[in-house]
């Protein structure tokens, strides 16, 4: 996801995802333990550009949902130190990979509605930092897409 943030050269990498309602059963029943999810979205997007697959269009629209919904509503009541930060950037950086793609503008929505939120002082504890450089190239991408 980093070399894809950066503009560089992407090595594709051959591999069977899982079945797609499995997967999403997967991904419901960890709603409420996002370190199992994260583990289970970096593994099914070992190449993240595959979230644009026609085949992910349920799981796009769960993460969107969560997103807009359920991760909203609990930063809006509490505040960002809530959220698991790399859980919340990686759905945030998938989102911002596939609204690139599309002509629906609730993928950029959601976009702009994470990137007025979070801090600019915001430095989270995160084994993943990068995740939040790369969410800002991929709605500036995003952006500029819908512009042109």
């Amino acid at each position: 996801m980093r070399a894809l943030a950066a503009d560089e050269s992407v090595e594709c990498i051959e591999a069977v995802a899982p079945d797609e309602p499995v997967f999403f059963d997967q991904l419901q029943s960890c709603i409420r333990d996002p370190h199992r999810r994260f583990e289970l979205l970096t593994w099914r997007y070992l190449h993240p550009l595959n979230i644009a697959a026609p085949s992910e269009a349920r799981i796009r629209e769960h993460l969107l949902e969560r997103l807009m919904v359920a991760d909203r509503a609990r930063l809006e009541q509490h505040s960002i130190d809530v959220v698991n930060a790399d859980d919340l950037l990686l759905r945030l950086n998938l989102i911002g990979i596939y609204a690139s793609f599309t002509t629906d503008l609730r993928y950029l929505d959601a976009l702009n509605y994470y990137y007025e939120l979070l801090p600019t002082n915001w430095y989270p504890e995160s084994l993943h930092n990068w995740l939040r450089a790369s969410f800002l190239s991929f709605y500036v991408r995003a952006l500029t897409t819908h512009l042109s």
